[in-house]
């Protein structure tokens, strides 16, 4: 959902792609560098008047491309659903995914919560 909101704004995603470098204008990134998928070992540079770090994992990689320091630690993260539950038909959609609280057990290091209809 957020995703298609952003698309919808103007952004541009491009999934399983390598940043190899940042674009930059001064103090400013104005683009980032990636590999080309037609040509491994060519590049391809996308300008960009706004450029959003979203590698997950490979946070601290980005960050230091751009000389700053990303504390991500990655851990393991388990996410299983369940099938549809018939009480959740139509109580949720994508972008208001869950309407009731979440239940977390700390001692089990896992959490409970509605994911649209499941």
């Amino acid at each position: 959902a957020q995703a298609r909101r952003a698309v919808a704004g103007g952004a541009e995603f491009r999934e399983f792609t390598r940043v190899v470098d940042l674009v930059r204008d001064g103090g400013t990134v104005a683009g980032v560098v990636v590999e080309n998928s037609l040509d491994p070992q060519g590049t391809e540079t996308i300008a960009a008047d706004v450029v959003v770090a979203a590698g997950g994992l490979w946070g601290p990689t980005l960050g230091r491309l751009a000389g700053v320091e990303l504390p991500v630690l990655p851990v393991e993260h388990c996410f299983a659903t369940t099938a549809p539950v018939p009480s959740l038909a139509g109580a949720n959609d994508e972008l208001d995914e869950a309407s009731k609280p979440l239940l977390r057990h700390q001692d089990f290091a896992l959490y409970l919560r509605e994911y649209n209809d499941r």
